[in-house]
């Protein structure tokens, strides 16, 4: 049994892939035959990678707070276990080891891992509080390959309650069914393979504002990972909740004089999925390595060894080539006092480059199907809210990489500042140097009766200057118009106004829709459909008066029209 080529990978991986969620890209590790830490930037080893794990699900609840201990736990007396126990000790710290929050057993032809949590808290005064954590098993046995099987099929609940500043709060989380199975590779560092499963679970909370109770149903979750080269590895992730409920009950004070409510929310799937290209692993586990393993209270051992963690950063550069995700939640009700709502989807979308020389950054925010009810609000303001929704923005062009190798080459832990000034002023001069470019990506706010449409560029000039270009169109401002009319307040005709001024600047398409191209400079004018409407900061007479069409900050051209900005009816002469 080779044990030795799990010190760097197997033992600390299979612990923390399940105890801390999302983190196992950071505790895995790659094939390593030697006794000690190897160099961390030897590119010689195999790479090693780690998806984010599933949800954690420790073992059978114990029954009661454990006790705290006396002295140090022993490690294993078997000489395989304690190969695999020693392998631990620069990722989850030799404290963790002797407090006996992990442990190591052997077990059958494999070992058993255990993580009892619940040790933390031994010697927490029980007048402040009391917790219960289940521990968790994980089994690990070597395959004929070299790889290695794992398994866990432990519950997970936390019960605890503490008093803070005289009052209780309380927390449930209770998911009595849960499994994981999956293929580790030594050599790779990761789950080749891996599938997780939980039956549902409970989550409840109480404090003095309110109680919380949620169910949710069976979670799915798979992982695999693909070597791309030496020290990278793409990474997949996808995860599915069938259904959740929740149920808020508020308890405010009563010198507010608010009422207490009930909130309801019900929503079916909630699916995520996300990719990491071309990740750092191999490099990012290093680091985690690094600094565990000089994790003290004064901070002096990375003071003293602060050029070994200068290497260690540059090699997680540029952390991945691209990182990308979608997160998106199925049929969502929620109900309230005050109305109820429901929408067919909502999600997210993103994606992100490393830390490069001109990378680019997108987010995007999605909404179908939206309804809205309620007693307190009128058909008219109904009419108005959205139905659908996208928002989406990119910043491209954008350089990390000059002000963070700056930061990591010039960084002195001894220093009070950290940062010198010479190397803060070198980092903003490269931002200054490298301005990047904004889009507001094509996007749409659509209601009963209308329809919005919008996208935008935005190029940063300088520290305080940006020139936009923008496209928007609409349909249906006539009923919006229609609809506001209906209201009969002051603020309800200003923006009736308003939205006739827009009017009179926009071009009518063939299919009727509305359409502005609008245009700031760095100088302040502002131009839609060529007509400027705003004048320069700076605009001003030949004789150096002030431009007398500036005043209300709307400027026509003043031979068209003789000057005539604004027709009774509260919109602008076509030019």
């Amino acid at each position: 049994m080779r044990l030795t080529t799990l010190r760097r990978s197997t033992a600390l991986a299979l612990t923390l892939a399940f105890a801390l969620p999302g983190a196992s890209a950071v505790f895995a590790q790659s094939l390593d035959k030697k006794p000690a830490i190897a160099d961390p930037l030897d590119q010689d080893e195999a790479p090693a990678i780690a998806p984010p794990a599933p949800p954690a699900p420790p073992a059978p609840p114990a029954p009661a707070a454990a006790a705290a201990p006396t002295a140090p736990v022993p490690p294993p007396t078997d000489p395989e276990a304690l190969a695999f126990y020693e392998a631990l000790a620069p990722y989850v710290s030799q404290q963790l080891l002797d407090k006996g929050v992990i442990t190591v057993a052997k077990e059958g032809s494999g070992f058993r891992i255990g993580i009892d949590a619940g040790r933390l808290l031994a010697d927490v005064d029980p007048s402040f509080g009391q917790f219960t954590i289940s521990p968790y098993t994980i089994l690990v046995a070597e395959r004929a390959d070299g790889d290695w099987d794992v398994s866990a099929n432990d519950p997970l609940r936390i019960d605890a309650a503490a008093v803070v500043e005289g009052q209780r709060n309380s927390l449930f989380y209770d998911i009595p069914e849960s499994t994981f199975t999956g293929v580790w590779s030594p050599a790779l560092g990761t789950f080749t393979s891996g599938q997780g499963r939980a039956g549902g679970g409970t989550v409840r909370q109480d404090d003095p504002t309110g109680k919380s109770d949620a169910t949710f149903g069976a979670i799915t979750y798979t992982t695999e990972a693909r070597p791309t080269g030496v020290g990278e590895a793409d990474l997949r992730t996808d995860q599915t909740i069938a259904s959740m409920k929740q149920t808020i009950e508020t308890q405010p004070d009563p010198a507010t004089g608010m009422p207490a409510m009930t909130i309801g929310m019900d929503m079916g799937e909630v699916k995520l999925a996300a990719d990491a290209k071309a990740t750092r692993t191999r490099a990012i586990l290093d680091l985690w390595a690094f600094a565990v393993s000089r994790i003290d209270s004064t901070g002096d051992k990375f003071k003293a060894d602060q050029e070994d963690l200068r290497r260690h950063l540059q090699a997680v550069l540029p952390l991945w080539r691209n990182l990308s995700g979608d997160y998106v939640v199925r049929d969502l009700k929620v109900t309230t006092p005050f109305g109820a709502g429901d929408m067919r989807s909502a999600g997210q979308t993103f994606s992100f480059d490393g830390i490069s020389g001109g990378g680019s950054y997108t987010w995007r925010f999605d909404v179908e199907g939206l309804n809205v009810s309620s007693p307190m609000a009128p058909d008219w303001a109904i009419a108005l809210l959205p139905q659908d929704l996208r928002m989406s923005f990119t910043v491209r062009d954008v350089d990390l990489k000059t002000p963070v190798d700056i930061a990591i080459r010039e960084f002195d832990l001894n220093n009070p500042d950290i940062f010198p000034a010479s190397a803060t002023e070198a980092m903003s001069a490269s931002f200054a140097n490298n301005l990047p470019t904004i889009l507001v990506d094509p996007g749409h706010v659509r209601g009963k009766d209308y329809e919005i449409t919008y996208e935008s560029t935005i190029e940063i000039t300088g520290p305080e200057e940006a020139e936009t270009r923008s496209i928007v169109t609409a349909r249906g401002i006539d009923v919006i118009i229609a609809n506001l009319q209906k209201v009969g307040t002051n603020e309800a005709y200003s923006a009736v106004g308003g939205l006739n001024f827009a009017k009179g600047f926009a071009e009518t398409l063939p299919d009727g829709r509305l359409r502005w191209n609008v245009e700031t400079k760095a100088d302040g004018a502002v131009l839609v459909n060529g007509n400027q409407v705003v004048p320069p900061d700076t605009a001003a007479t030949d004789d150096g008066a002030a431009d007398p069409y500036a005043d209300d900050g709307m400027t026509l051209d003043p031979q068209q029209d003789g000057g005539a900005t604004q027709q009774d009816d509260g919109a602008p002469q076509q030019p």
